[in-house]
């Protein structure tokens, strides 16, 4: 936590960027399924197919969601295997 007045330290910053990555995370796996249902059924509204295209749709929008996913805990497992070097001075942060 940081005291009011205390510039956050680089891995704190670090930390917090991560962390506001990660938060749209299920928004994005959300919108994925929900937006491939939605171009499904109105394609199967146009060209009668119905519940194909739906169903298509659907699962193209799971496998976009999760694959976000994955890249998303990828990314984390980088960043927890190689945390911020505090050795490294940063230009910017008070001695």
């Amino acid at each position: 936590m940081v005291r009011p007045g205390r510039r956050p330290t680089r891995e704190e910053r670090h930390n917090r960027r991560l962390a506001l990555g990660l938060s749209t995370v299920g928004l994005e796996l959300g919108l994925s399924v929900a937006l491939g249902a939605l171009l499904g059924r109105w394609l199967d509204q146009q060209w009668g197919t119905e519940p194909w295209l739906l169903l298509t749709c659907f699962m193209l929008g799971l496998t976009a969601g999760f694959l976000n996913l994955y890249r998303a805990t990828q990314k984390v497992r980088k960043t927890f295997q190689n945390p911020p070097n505090d050795d490294l001075s940063d230009p910017n942060e008070p001695d």
